[in-house]
């Protein structure tokens, strides 16, 4: 049955159809299933001439043993492969579900504020409270929450009777594709990255109704979103920080660092995130400029080879690498207030956090060119930025700071103009209310005069 019922082929299937026409998707399915079916015919032929079974007829080319524990071994790594596909099927869909068990990334309910200035009472559709419903309830907003509201159309039926619906992120692609071309107003707003749309890239409409205006959190989110549909309009609306510079937080001690000049990682070990990445440019920073500065890990170890790659840089260089798995809400602040700068170094991020926290504090950021910062950074002014995932051209960019102590000093004022200029709450106000009005002009033009 798992052959026959199979969800990935399906996935992919749907994925075919989305990005051919319909004489490619034929062809391409033709041409698969030809390879195929010419393999399994061959190996038909071999079962029906000998009546052997695959291992008994290899022992004639592999011998008895080769055949026994070869073929046992390639069945066995193919069925556990294949088992593992499943599996990250399995989990994607639970990724994507958790998501939106959790209602809307935290950082919509800045949005709630705002909107309530413009005079909308605002309501949050959720499935459930799975945390963050509160903050929304704090925050003015009504909560309605029913487990059905992301998969039932007639629930999406209720958005009809607003005056605006947001719907956050790419997991609301099906209640896009419901509201669109009706009356009601729509802000989507895209804060994923290019992973976030590998198992529903296929679910997003060739075309949008005027009702619809598209934002996303900068450049890279923007980016993901075009990879799959590159006609799409889409705005910018990056999302407010608190001044956390304002905040009064018990200092968090950087004792370790021997007063060195501390570069800062934050961020789960996940392969995107590209911890390995910072890993191999600080090996490869010449040794008298490496003892010269400090480097501080700081994230859960989810992928356990990413952590030990780390645990181990901190072995040999104990005296300048360190790795902490937690720190709190107070603590980050305060290594945000002390660190000289923010190391990104990630594959796949539309806008990392902790750089923006850095910013607040004068900090400048070294990321990388695959993450939305990147698209507003000036190089050597307010942060650098580093292509290609080279551990190299990072390692250079690190060296710059370490090489002139006093320069990180002298970026302050830039980074946290940066910061008011694009992340403050005063800035994401305005672009919020600027993106609502062209979208309400954008469904009711202005009446012709002339």
């Amino acid at each position: 049955i798992g052959s026959v019922i199979c969800v990935p082929a399906l996935m992919i299937g749907g994925m075919l159809g989305a990005g051919l026409t319909l004489g490619g998707l034929f062809a391409a399915i033709l041409i698969g299933y030809a390879l195929i079916c010419t393999l399994m015919i061959f190996m038909g032929m071999l079962g029906c001439d000998t009546g052997l079974p695959t291992a008994v007829a290899a022992s004639s080319a592999l011998g008895e043993k080769g055949a026994k524990y070869i073929i046992s071994s390639i069945l066995a790594i193919s069925c556990i492969g294949w088992f593992g596909i499943q599996a990250s099927v399995c989990g994607a869909s639970f990724s994507s579900m958790v998501l939106d068990m959790t209602g809307a990334p935290i950082v919509l309910v800045s949005a709630v504020p705002v909107l309530r200035r413009m005079g909308y009472e605002v309501a949050v559709l959720g499935p459930g409270d799975g945390g963050s419903l509160s903050l929304f309830v704090e925050a003015g907003a009504t909560a309605v929450t029913h487990p059905d509201c992301v998969s039932s159309s007639a629930l999406w039926g209720l958005a009809t009777a607003a005056d605006l619906v947001i719907a956050n992120t790419i997991v609301e692609v099906k209640a896009i594709r419901a509201l669109s071309g009706g009356p009601v107003p729509v802000l989507w707003w895209l804060h994923d990255a290019f992973v976030g749309y590998g198992y529903l890239s296929h679910l997003i409409p060739r075309e949008l109704g005027p009702n619809i205006r598209v934002c996303a959190v900068g450049s890279h989110a923007t980016a993901a979103m075009h990879a799959h549909r590159p006609g799409f309009e889409i705005g910018q609306l990056i999302y407010g920080l608190p001044d956390y510079a304002q905040d009064t937080f018990e200092p968090y001690d950087t004792g370790y660092a021997g007063g060195l000049p501390l570069f800062v990682s934050v961020g789960a070990f996940e392969s995107r995130k590209g911890q390995d990445i910072l890993v191999d440019a600080i090996r490869l920073l010449p040794g008298e400029v490496r003892s010269r500065a400090a480097f501080l890990f700081v994230g859960k170890g989810a992928d356990k080879r990413l952590l030990a790659q780390v645990q181990q840089l901190a072995a040999d260089y104990p005296q300048n690498v360190f790795y902490v798995s937690r720190l709190t809400r107070d603590e980050i602040k305060s290594l945000m207030q002390q660190c000289t700068c923010t190391v990104c170094s990630s594959r796949d991020d539309p806008m990392p956090t902790f750089v923006t926290e850095g910013l607040i504090f004068g900090k400048p950021g070294i990321v990388s060119e695959h993450t939305g910062t990147a698209g507003l950074i000036t190089e050597g002014v307010d942060g650098f930025v580093y292509h290609g995932d080279s551990p190299a051209a990072l390692a250079e960019a690190m060296t710059k700071l370490i090489a002139h102590p006093g320069l990180a000093a002298r970026m302050a004022p830039a980074c946290r103009a940066l910061y008011e200029r694009y992340y403050s709450k005063q800035s994401f106000a305005d672009t919020l209310q600027a993106q609502v009005e062209a979208l309400l002009q954008q469904v009711q033009p202005a009446p012709d005069v002339s």
